[in-house]
């Protein structure tokens, strides 16, 4: 096995689409956030979307990652997931 980023294979992002489908609650898959932003993501970020591969080339794991710096304490991060985070571009 043997970690990748989408950086280092673009490819893998439509991979990722069909197994996200296959394998996430619906609800995941209807935010109008996500559907907006996400190729910003892939696009500003593609060294923090990483996959895990098989010996065998299969992709068997991802996690896709969004670096920010947060001044404040743990406390006070929003409640409301990533959505304020990736729409704000001043973080």
């Amino acid at each position: 096995m043997t970690f990748i980023t989408l950086r280092d294979d673009p490819a893998l992002s439509a991979k990722q689409y069909g197994i996200a489908k296959k394998i996430w609650a619906p609800v995941m898959l209807h935010s109008k956030i996500a559907d907006k932003y996400w190729g910003d993501l892939e696009k500003f970020f593609p060294e923090f979307q990483i996959f895990l591969i098989s010996d065998a080339g299969e992709v068997i794991g991802f996690a896709n990652l969004l670096t920010f710096h947060w001044k404040g304490n743990l406390s006070d991060l929003p409640d409301n997931g990533w959505d304020w985070l990736i729409q704000d571009r001043s973080i």
